[in-house]
C-alpha cells in the first residue's frame, strides 16, 4: 500500500475518535434536556442508531452512483464537524424551545417517549446519517488501490474502532476536564474537519467509471437467499454484542465503582476487541472459502460467551473489591470477560461483509447493507438487553440466552455444504454440538447466587443476609439485612454493587434530619418533594409530618419503590401508601424542569456525584432548578457525601450551591454525611414555640430521640458554617457546572486522609461561627441558639462514632469511657451513649423482645448494661456487666470493653473500692489494647484508683505495653 492509503486509514482512525467523542457529548447533553431515565436514554440511543441506519441505507442504495467517493467522504466529515458541533453548542439553549413540547406530552408515558424519540432523531439525524455513510464511502474509495473488499473492510473497521477507543479514553481522561463539554466538542469537530480536508487533498481527482445502467441494476437487483441470511446474521450478531455489552457492564459493576471513567475503560476493552477482530477478519478474508468460517466463529462466540461468564465471574467472587478510580483493576477484570467475544465479533462483521460482497458484487451495497443490519441489530440488542433479558432472565439467564442467539447466527450463516472442506465441516459439527450441550446442560444460577453473596459481604456487616434481589432495567438491586439476636436490625440497598441507602442508625440520623431541620425552621410547610427514594427513610419522615398536605416522591426506578416492602413489610407503615403521596417515576432533573408545582421543601439524596450520569445533579444549573421550584421562603436540604469527595471536590459543589442560594449553610448529618441547607428569599423567622413543635408531637418526638435529636438545642449544635463562612471557604474554588463536570476528581476520597476535613467539623470552630452568624440569627430563635452551646461538645462523640467507627483514623482517638463521660456528667442525653457503646433505639427494642425469654443470654446482658449506663443507673449497669463478664472468655475483644465499662459503672455508683478489686482481678488476665489503656489512665485520673499489684500477660511475663502504660508517673493519681 502507498503512503496515500496509509494516510486514508489514519484519517479514518480520526473519524472514529471524533464520532465517539460526539456521541459521548450528545448523550450527556440530551440527558440534561430529555432526562436521564432509562426510557429517555433508550430513546436517545434509538434516535442515534436510526440516524446511522439512514446513512447506511442511503450509501447502500445510491453509493454506486458516486464517482469520487473519497471526496464525498471528505464532505461527509465536514458535515459531521459542523452539524455535530452546532448540536453541542446549541443543546443548552434548547430547553426554552423544547420544554413546552415535553410538558404537553407528559400526560402519557408513551407519548412522552415518542416525543423524546422524535426530538432526538430530528436533532441527530444530519450528523449521524453522515457518520453512517462514511464506511461505505471509504470502502469504495479504496477499491482502486486495494482490490480485496474483505481486507479493506476489516482494516477500515479496525482503524475506525481504534479511533473510537482513543476518543473515548482521551475525552474522559483529559479533554472534558481541561476544555469542558463545549471545548471538547470543538476538539471533536476539529478532528472531523481535519479528516475531511485531508481526504479531499488525498482525492486524486480521478472519477471512478460508473455505468448508470449497471449501477441501477446492482441497486435494484434482488438479494439472493444466502445474502438475506447473511444480513440476518449481521443483524443478530450486532444485537447480541450490544446486549452482551449491557450484561457485561452490569456484571462488572458489581465489583467496580460506577464512575464515568470506569464505563469508558470497559467500553474501550470492547472496542479494542472489535478492532483486533477486524484486523484478523481482514486477513482471513483472503481465503477463497472465508465464508465457511462465519458459522464456526459464531459458534465459538456462543461457547466463549458462557466460558467467559463462568470463569472470570469465579475470579471476581474470589477477588477483593477495592476502589478503582483509575480503572486499571477494572480493565484487567474486564479483559477475560469481554475481550474474547469482542474479538470474534469484529471477525464476524468483516467476514459477513466479505461474503455479502461475493454475493452482490457491489462495494457500497455490501458495506451499506451490512452496516444497516448490524446497526439495526445493535439498537434492538441494547434495548432488549436492558429491558427484556436482565429483568426477566437475570445475569445467568441472559448469558445463556445470548449464547443461544449465537447458535442461531451460526445456523443461518452456513453456506452451501459443498464449500466446506472436510476439516472445516467436522470442526463446525463438533463446535455446534459443544455449544448445544453447554446451553442445555450447564448448571444455572450457581454463579449468580455466589456473586450476590460476595457483593453483600463487601459492606462487612456481621453475617449480612441477602433478602431480595431484582434485576431491573436500571440496575441490579440487592437488599441485605443485618440481624441481631435473630431479629432484623437494619437493611441495606445495594445498586449495581454500590451501597445506595441503608436504614442503619447513622443513616436514620442524617436522612431524617433532612426533613426535621427545615420543618423546625419553616413557619408553615405544606408541599414537599423528595428526589431519590432510597430505602424510604427520608420519605417516612415526610409522611410522619402531619403538616404536609402534598408529598411528591420522584425516583428513576419503580423497582426501588416496589422493593421498599422489605423495609416496611406492614402496608400501614409504608410511606408509599400515605394518601398525600404522589409517585413520579422520572429523572429528578427532568421533573424539576417540567413540573409546574412549587414546594416549601425539596430534599434530595441522589447517588454519589462521581457515579456515572450523576454529576449533573450537583451542578449550579441543577441547584438553580431547585431554587426556581421553591415557593417564597422555601427550603432545600441536599446531601454532601464527604466520604467520597476530596476537599476540593466538596468546595466546588458548595460553591455551586451558594452561588444559587444566598442563604446557604452547612450542617453535619452524621459522620461524613453532611447536609447543605438553602433558603429562598422571603423566609419568615419562626417563633420558639414553632421551632420546638416537633418535640411536642407524640408521633415524631420518639423518632427524633431515636435519631439522636433529643432536644431542639441539640439539633442546632449540628451547625457547621453559614453563607459568609462558606463563601470565604470557596472563594478560590471554581463552581461545579454542567459544562465542566470533571471539576470533580475521579478518585474516591479515603476517609481521614484529608486533614482539613476533621478540622472544619471541630465543635469549637463551629460554635464560634454559630455565635457570629447573622444568617442563623434570622433562622433560629435566639433562645435555642444560646441553649445549644453545651451540646456542641457532645457533638464530637456522635461525629466520631459514625465518621470513625473503628477509631483508626480518629484525630481525637480516645477510649470509649473517656468519650462518654462528658455526656453522662454534663447532659441528660441517652442516645449518644447507646451509639458509642454499640447499641441504639432498634437494638434496645430487640432486647425487649428477647429478654423475657432469655434473661441470661450474653447478648441481652451486655445490652442491658449499656441501657442502664445510658440511663445513669450505674449499679444496675454493673450488675448486668458482671453477669456478662462471667460468661465470656477473657481473650475476646468484647471482654476488655465490657470490663472497663463495668469498672466505670462501679466508680460512678460510688463503689470505687469494688471497682479497684474488680480491676485487680481482671486487668492481669488480658493484654491491654491501646483503647483500654487510654480508658484505664482516664479512670486513674478521674477516680482514686491505683495500679494493681501485678498485671501480667497470660504467659506470666509482664507485658511491655502494659508496663509502659501502668508505670507512667502521669497515670498515678491519689
Amino acid at each position: 500500500m502507498g503512503r496515500r492509503i496509509y494516510l486514508l486509514y489514519l484519517i479514518f482512525f480520526c473519524s472514529g475518535a471524533s464520532a465517539l467523542t460526539f456521541e459521548t457529548l450528545w448523550f450527556r447533553q440530551a440527558g440534561l434536556v430529555l432526562g436521564n431515565s432509562v426510557w429517555a436514554s433508550s430513546m436517545v440511543l434509538a434516535a442515534f442508531m436510526a440516524g446511522l441506519a439512514c446513512g447506511n441505507w442511503f450509501a447502500g442504495r445510491k453509493g454506486e452512483l458516486i464517482q469520487r467517493p473519497i471526496r464525498a467522504y471528505g464532505w461527509l466529515e465536514v458535515l459531521i464537524a459542523t452539524s455535530g458541533l452546532s448540536i453541542v453548542l446549541l443543546f443548552p439553549h434548547f430547553n426554552t424551545l423544547l420544554l413546552p413540547v415535553l410538558k404537553a406530552a407528559s400526560t402519557e408515558a408513551w407519548l412522552l417517549n415518542l416525543t423524546r424519540l422524535g426530538i432526538g432523531f430530528s436533532l441527530l439525524l444530519l450528523p449521524t446519517a453522515a457518520m453512517g455513510a462514511t464506511l461505505p464511502m471509504m470502502v469504495k474509495g479504496l477499491g482502486a488501490q486495494d482490490a480485496s473488499f474483505g481486507e479493506r473492510l476489516g482494516r477500515l473497521y479496525a482503524c475506525n474502532t481504534l479511533g473510537a477507543v482513543a476518543g473515548t479514553l482521551f475525552a474522559e481522561l483529559f479533554l472534558i476536564e481541561a476544555l469542558g463539554i463545549r471545548g471538547t466538542g470543538i476538539a471533536a469537530a476539529a478532528c472531523s474537519l481535519l479528516a475531511g480536508l485531508v481526504a479531499m487533498l488525498c482525492d486524486s481527482g480521478v472519477k471512478l467509471p460508473v455505468d448508470s445502467s449497471v449501477s441501477d441494476s446492482i441497486s435494484d437487483k434482488p438479494l439472493t437467499g444466502f445474502s438475506r441470511r447473511l444480513l440476518f446474521a449481521a443483524f443478530l450478531a450486532g444485537g447480541t454484542l450490544l446486549a452482551l455489552e449491557v450484561v457485561w457492564f452490569r456484571l462488572m459493576l458489581l465489583f467496580s465503582d460506577a464512575t464515568s471513567r470506569i464505563f469508558a475503560v470497559m467500553l474501550s476493552v470492547v472496542l479494542t476487541g472489535i478492532a483486533v477482530g477486524g484486523v484478523l477478519g481482514s486477513r482471513l478474508s483472503r481465503s477463497r472459502k472465508a465464508s465457511t468460517a462465519v458459522p464456526i466463529i459464531a459458534s465459538c462466540s456462543g461457547i466463549l460467551t458462557l466460558v467467559t461468564y463462568m470463569m472470570p465471574s469465579l475470579f471476581l467472587i474470589l477477588s477483593a473489591a477495592e476502589p478503582d478510580a483509575a480503572g486499571w483493576v477494572t480493565m484487567f477484570r474486564a479483559i477475560p470477560v469481554m475481550l474474547p467475544v469482542s474479538v470474534l465479533s469484529g471477525m464476524l462483521f468483516t467476514l459477513i461483509g466479505n461474503a455479502l460482497h461475493e454475493q452482490t458484487g457491489s462495494d457500497t451495497k455490501a458495506a451499506g447493507y451490512l452496516t444497516l443490519c448490524n446497526t439495526g441489530g445493535a439498537m434492538l440488542g441494547a434495548i432488549c438487553g436492558g429491558f427484556l433479558l436482565l429483568p426477566n432472565s437475570g445475569l445467568d439467564g441472559s448469558f445463556f440466552m445470548l449464547a443461544s442467539v449465537y447458535l442461531l447466527v451460526a445456523l443461518v450463516s452456513i453456506p452451501d455444504f459443498n464449500q466446506f472442506s472436510r476439516l472445516a465441516g467436522q470442526s463446525l459439527a463438533v463446535i455446534l454440538v459443544l455449544l448445544v450441550t453447554a446451553i442445555f446442560l450447564a448448571p444455572r444460577g450457581v454463579v449468580d447466587q455466589a456473586l450476590f453473596r460476595k457483593v453483600a459481604q463487601k459492606y462487612r456487616e456481621s453475617t449480612p443476609k441477602v433478602v431480595a434481589v431484582r434485576e431491573t432495567v436500571t440496575g441490579t438491586l440487592i437488599y441485605t439485612q443485618a440481624e441481631r439476636m435473630g431479629y432484623p436490625y437494619f437493611q441495606r440497598l445495594i445498586t449495581d454493587g454500590h451501597s445506595m441507602s441503608a436504614t442503619a442508625p447513622f443513616a436514620w440520623q442524617y436522612m431524617k434530619m433532612y426533613v426535621y431541620l427545615p420543618v423546625a425552621l419553616h413557619p408553615a410547610p405544606r408541599k414537599s418533594l423528595l428526589i431519590s427514594y432510597g430505602c424510604g427513610v427520608t420519605a417516612k419522615a415526610l409522611t410522619d409530618t402531619a403538616e404536609f398536605e402534598v408529598i411528591d416522591f420522584v425516583d428513576i426506578s419503580k423497582d426501588i419503590l416496589e422493593l421498599n416492602s422489605v423495609v416496611y413489610p406492614d402496608p400501614k407503615t409504608n410511606p408509599l401508601n400515605d394518601p398525600r403521596v404522589n409517585v413520579i417515576i422520572e429523572d429528578g432533573r427532568y421533573h424539576l424542569q417540567t413540573t409546574g408545582q412549587s414546594y416549601d421543601l425539596i430534599t434530595s439524596e441522589p447517588p454519589p456525584p462521581k457515579n456515572a450520569n450523576i454529576v449533573n445533579l450537583y451542578t449550579r444549573e441543577y441547584f438553580q432548578l431547585i431554587h426556581d421550584r421553591l415557593a417564597a421562603g422555601g427550603m432545600t436540604t441536599y446531601w454532601l457525601p464527604q466520604h467520597s469527595l476530596s476537599w476540593s471536590d466538596s468546595k466546588s459543589i458548595i460553591r455551586a450551591f451558594c452561588d444559587v442560594f444566598d442563604d446557604c449553610s452547612m450542617w453535619i448529618g452524621s459522620g461524613d454525611n453532611w447536609m447543605m441547607l438553602g433558603v429562598k428569599d422571603g423566609h419568615t423567622p419562626v417563633t420558639a414555640e414553632r421551632f420546638r413543635a416537633q418535640w411536642d408531637d407524640e408521633r415524631v418526638a420518639p423518632i427524633l430521640a431515636a435519631c439522636g435529636f433529643e432536644t431542639p438545642e441539640q439539633l442546632v449544635s449540628y451547625f457547621i458554617a453559614d453563607e459568609q463562612d462558606l463563601r470565604d471557604l470557596t472563594r478560590d474554588s471554581l463552581p461545579l457546572v454542567d459544562n465542566f463536570p470533571h471539576r470533580l476528581s475521579p478518585e474516591l476520597r479515603v476517609m481521614g486522609f484529608d486533614s482539613v476535613y476533621p478540622k472544619y467539623v471541630e465543635h469549637k470552630g463551629s460554635l464560634e461561627r454559630l455565635k457570629r452568624s447573622k444568617h442563623i440569627a434570622r433562622l433560629i430563635p435566639d433562645v435555642y441558639i444560646k441553649q445549644s452551646e453545651p451540646y456542641f461538645e457532645h457533638r464530637d462523640l456522635i461525629h466520631d462514632t459514625w465518621a470513625y467507627p473503628r477509631n483508626k483514623l480518629n484525630p481525637r482517638r480516645r477510649g470509649v469511657v473517656q468519650a462518654i463521660h462528658p455526656v453522662l456528667t454534663k447532659s441528660q442525653l441517652r442516645t449518644p451513649v447507646l451509639w458509642a457503646l454499640g447499641s441504639g433505639y432498634r437494638d434496645q427494642r430487640i432486647v425487649d423482645r428477647v429478654a423475657p425469654r432469655k434473661p441470661d443470654d450474653l447478648d441481652v446482658l451486655i445490652r442491658l448494661g449499656i441501657r442502664e449506663l445510658a440511663n445513669r443507673n450505674y449499679s444496675e449497669a454493673s450488675g448486668h456487666y458482671s453477669k456478662f463478664l462471667a460468661g465470656i472468655t477473657t481473650d475476646s475483644n468484647v471482654f476488655q470493653k465490657a470490663m472497663i465499662c463495668n469498672a466505670y459503672a462501679l466508680c460512678m455508683a460510688g463503689r470505687v473500692a469494688d471497682a479497684q478489686r474488680f480491676l485487680n482481678d481482671n486487668l492481669k488476665k488480658v493484654k491491654l489494647s491501646p483503647d483500654t489503656i487510654a480508658d484505664w489512665e482516664f479512670l486513674q485520673k478521674t477516680f482514686p484508683l491505683h495500679d494493681p499489684p501485678s498485671v501480667a500477660s497470660p504467659d506470666g511475663e509482664l507485658n511491655s505495653v502494659q508496663t509502659s502504660a501502668l508505670q507512667t508517673p502521669s497515670s498515678i493519681t491519689e
